[in-house]
């Protein structure tokens, strides 16, 4: 569960400060939404952790 509010976490920051500076205009709204874009590259990173995780800690034969 930790890494879902990591995750969350992370997001909805990176949504917040994006969502901000193109409201002040100091961003153009494609690259706010660029900006958002590219911040699910380390959620899936975060996530595909824990798939490495997962096959390192099942018992050998289990196939999961």
């Amino acid at each position: 569960m930790r890494a879902i509010y990591q995750n969350l976490a992370f997001s909805l920051g990176v949504l917040a400060i994006a969502v901000g500076l193109t409201i002040a205009q100091i961003l153009n709204p494609a690259t706010g939404a660029l900006l958002h874009e590219l911040s699910s590259i380390p959620v899936i990173a975060n996530s595909a952790r824990l798939i490495g995780l997962h096959e390192r800690t099942s018992p050998p034969g289990t196939g999961k």
